[in-house]
Protein backbone atom coordinates (compact mmCIF):
# COMPACT_ATOMS: atom_id res chain seq x y z
CA UNK A 1 0.00 0.00 0.00
CA UNK A 2 1.24 3.35 -1.16
CA UNK A 3 0.45 5.21 2.46
CA UNK A 4 3.21 2.83 3.89
CA UNK A 5 5.82 3.48 1.68
CA UNK A 6 5.10 7.27 1.80
CA UNK A 7 5.37 6.67 5.72
CA UNK A 8 8.69 5.02 5.29
CA UNK A 9 10.10 7.95 3.25
CA UNK A 10 8.99 10.45 5.69
CA UNK A 11 10.12 8.60 8.83
CA UNK A 12 13.17 7.11 8.06
CA UNK A 13 14.66 6.04 11.45
CA UNK A 14 11.22 3.89 11.58
CA UNK A 15 11.81 0.07 10.62
CA UNK A 16 9.06 -0.70 8.03
CA UNK A 17 9.40 -4.20 6.75
CA UNK A 18 6.41 -6.23 4.28
CA UNK A 19 5.48 -9.47 3.16
CA UNK A 20 3.18 -11.43 0.79
CA UNK A 21 0.23 -12.21 3.42
CA UNK A 22 0.26 -16.09 2.10
CA UNK A 23 3.68 -16.10 2.05
CA UNK A 24 3.47 -15.58 5.95
CA UNK A 25 0.25 -17.54 6.68
CA UNK A 26 -1.17 -19.50 4.51
CA UNK A 27 -4.42 -18.51 3.78
CA UNK A 28 -4.17 -15.18 5.07
CA UNK A 29 -7.67 -13.58 4.61
CA UNK A 30 -7.41 -10.72 2.02
CA UNK A 31 -10.20 -8.85 4.44
CA UNK A 32 -7.11 -8.84 7.10
CA UNK A 33 -5.76 -6.45 5.05
CA UNK A 34 -3.79 -4.36 5.73
CA UNK A 35 -2.29 -6.13 8.86
CA UNK A 36 0.20 -3.67 10.71
CA UNK A 37 2.08 -5.16 13.67
CA UNK A 38 3.52 -2.56 15.63
CA UNK A 39 6.58 -3.18 17.67
CA UNK A 40 8.58 -0.93 19.82
CA UNK A 41 12.18 -1.60 21.67
CA UNK A 42 11.10 -5.82 20.93
CA UNK A 43 7.64 -5.84 22.14
CA UNK A 44 4.23 -5.63 20.55
CA UNK A 45 2.65 -2.72 21.16
CA UNK A 46 -0.32 -3.18 19.11
CA UNK A 47 -1.79 -4.98 16.30
CA UNK A 48 -3.93 -3.65 13.55
CA UNK A 49 -6.07 -5.54 10.78
CA UNK A 50 -8.04 -4.98 8.29
CA UNK A 51 -9.28 -1.49 7.13
CA UNK A 52 -11.68 -0.58 9.45
CA UNK A 53 -8.86 0.11 11.96
CA UNK A 54 -8.57 2.95 10.22
CA UNK A 55 -11.57 3.79 10.01
CA UNK A 56 -12.02 2.41 6.04
CA UNK A 57 -9.53 5.03 4.96
CA UNK A 58 -6.20 4.99 4.89
CA UNK A 59 -4.10 8.03 4.35
CA UNK A 60 -0.93 8.72 5.73
CA UNK A 61 -1.91 11.16 8.06
CA UNK A 62 -4.68 8.58 9.33
CA UNK A 63 -1.94 5.32 9.56
CA UNK A 64 0.28 7.57 11.30
CA UNK A 65 -2.18 8.74 14.05
CA UNK A 66 -3.37 5.58 14.55
CA UNK A 67 0.37 4.29 14.64
CA UNK A 68 1.28 6.33 18.20
CA UNK A 69 -1.83 5.73 19.87
CA UNK A 70 -0.62 2.87 21.43
CA UNK A 71 3.15 3.85 21.92
CA UNK A 72 5.22 6.97 19.68
CA UNK A 73 6.86 4.38 17.14
CA UNK A 74 7.29 6.86 14.28
CA UNK A 75 10.97 8.48 14.36
CA UNK A 76 11.98 10.65 11.66
CA UNK A 77 15.66 10.58 12.60
CA UNK A 78 15.76 14.48 14.22
CA UNK A 79 16.43 14.61 18.22
CA UNK A 80 14.70 17.11 20.15
CA UNK A 81 17.19 18.61 22.47
CA UNK A 82 14.93 19.88 25.65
Amino acid sequence: MQFLEDLAIKYPATKFVKIISTDCIPNYPDRNLPTLLVYNSGAVKANHVGLCSFGRRCTPEGVSLVLCQSDPVLNDGQSVNG
